[in-house]
């Protein structure tokens, strides 16, 4: 039975491993599609392994002959988390989100405005901290 150690590149190695069995998987594809699956990855196709050192593992072989974790990209380059605005602390992002809460008139047009244009400063997949809670 062969088990390998997997963690994302790119992420914290002890906090996002995950040991995967080998032994069903007869091809690199078939294995892209089970680390998909394990990390929730959407496209297997775009995933890349590779030793510590940072270099590929191209096929099925080369990750059986590997004795080290090894590590998971997305289409060559290693995760991350979203962008989004910093915050501070307790009350994280939420005056970056609605600045002009005790001012306007209208409170719901600010409120979706500023919301409205985080895809456009950030990203289309942000991350927001408003108070202790956080929603990416």
């Amino acid at each position: 039975m062969t088990i390998k150690t997997f963690y994302l590149v790119g992420q914290d190695k002890n906090q996002y491993h995950q040991e995967i069995h080998l032994d069903p998987y007869h091809d690199f594809e078939a294995l892209q599609f089970a680390v998909a699956e394990q990390y929730n990855i959407i496209q297997a196709a775009g995933i890349g392994l590779q030793d510590l050192k940072g270099i590929d593992l191209p096929d099925l072989d080369a990750v059986l002959d590997c004795d080290e974790q090894i590590g998971v990209t997305v289409d060559g380059q290693p995760i991350r988390d979203p962008t989004g605005p910093e915050g501070l602390p307790l009350v994280g992002s939420y005056y970056e989100v609605f600045p002009d809460h005790l001012v306007s008139e209208f409170p719901i047009v600010g409120p979706r405005k500023n919301f409205a244009g985080l895809p456009n400063k950030y990203s289309s997949m942000s991350t927001l901290k408003a108070m202790w809670l956080r929603a990416e």
